[in-house]
């Protein structure tokens, strides 16, 4: 039997990791922002401790203002942000929950995977896997 929920979060997780790339292309356009939500508690989240013990089962990253360093994997992201102070983490994609754009009314929920099922990647994706890309800096 096929399993409709699973193919389409790693769709949505996909698709994810495409928004993802295209903001390291092209930074955010207008008023356009991000709210992330993930799991704290998924094995492959880098966070600090800090915020491991604040929000120990799930924490929202808005990406608006304060970001940089953005580079985008195949498997996770990982960006500079300023929380207590300017901290480095790293967000495997199938740790999200969800992902709002309120700028273009848009938003996702999505089961996080605990069993590291692979996350497929077209033919474009995996040419520009192979290079890092920095976000530049951004305006406070």
């Amino acid at each position: 039997m096929i399993d409709y929920k699973s193919e389409l979060n790693i769709c949505f997780r996909s698709m994810v990791r495409k928004l993802m790339r295209s903001i390291c292309l092209e930074g955010l356009k207008g008023d356009q922002h991000l709210y992330i939500s993930f799991v704290t508690f998924h094995k492959d989240v880098v966070i600090p401790e800090y915020l491991r013990i604040k929000y120990p089962k799930e924490m929202i990253l808005v990406m608006q203002y304060e970001f940089s360093e953005l580079q985008v994997f195949k498997d996770y992201f990982s960006v500079k942000m300023t929380f207590d102070k300017e901290e480095q983490i790293s967000i495997p994609f199938r740790a999200i929950t969800s992902i709002t754009d309120p700028s273009e009314n848009f938003s996702v929920n999505i089961s996080p995977d605990f069993e590291g099922k692979e996350i497929p990647e077209s033919e474009d994706e995996k040419e520009k896997s192979s290079n890092i890309i920095f976000f530049p800096e951004t305006k406070n």
